[in-house]
């Protein structure tokens, strides 16, 4: 199904590329699921992180969406004519690495104010039950899985909070920010701050039980500060130095 690479392309971008040929071609219609990223990084002989990474920026573009647990479907394939340049350049400028992050927080400032409004038990239930997943990741010191369970906390609320576009933008957004933060030199710090994260996390929980849209925001703005302080010592120190 897809061409070989071009060794002078930027792989990720060689990616997007493909889907988006194969989207064009019918091979992908509305409603179908993508191949798994293994298999898809199979078929391109490219690593995961750079389907991931496509994936996300097609994402972003509204032309795929993921859904947690079930894969990547194609949600507008008419966005196939979208010029994808522009997206996929964001994760390779550490600029703009910060500029994602700012929008994922003002992004997840909106679904906790929706998600106070709407939420039900059944979604406290859920939203609750990844926390509890956070808390034993942290006891076995795994950023990783740590990262996995933060990532449905967070989406669970972004269903609670039943917008569905909103909840896109912010998986496709996770996917970037996990990524930065689970690079070796990384690991550590995730590490280090799983204990005071879940504290965090506890506040963003207590604020949608309590229908407490100041406490909300305050503790969604809490979570993102010492996130921020970090990515813009380690990025903008890289541009100055």
């Amino acid at each position: 199904m897809f061409e070989e690479i071009i060794e002078t392309k930027r792989k990720s971008a060689y990616v997007v590329e493909q889907i988006l040929v194969a989207i064009k071609r019918g091979e992908y219609k509305q409603g179908d699921r993508l191949p798994p990223e293994r298999t898809i990084a199979e078929q391109m002989n490219v690593s995961r992180n750079c389907v991931r990474e496509a994936l996300s920026a097609l994402q972003i573009a509204h032309i795929l969406e993921s859904k947690v647990g079930a894969g990547t479907y194609v949600r507008n394939p008419a966005g196939a004519r979208v010029d994808i340049g522009q997206v996929i350049g964001l994760v390779k400028d550490s600029k703009d690495l910060l500029e994602i992050w700012e929008a994922r927080k003002e992004i997840e400032i909106v679904l906790m104010k929706l998600a106070i409004e709407r939420a039900t038990a059944s979604d406290l239930a859920t939203i609750r039950e990844w926390l509890e997943e956070m808390r034993d990741t942290v006891h076995n010191q795994d950023a990783e899985q740590y990262l996995a369970a933060n990532e449905k906390f967070h989406l669970a609320i972004a269903d609670s909070a039943n917008n569905l576009a909103l909840k896109n933008a912010l998986q496709a957004f996770h996917t970037f920010t996990n990524k930065e933060l689970l690079d070796g030199v990384n690991v550590g710090y995730v590490v280090e701050g799983m204990e005071k994260s879940l504290r965090e996390h506890e506040d963003i929980l207590r604020a949608i039980r309590d229908r407490d849209k100041p406490a909300g925001v305050a503790a969604i703005q809490a979570h993102f500060k010492e996130l921020e302080n970090y990515f813009e010592s380690k990025y903008l120190g890289e541009t100055e130095s």
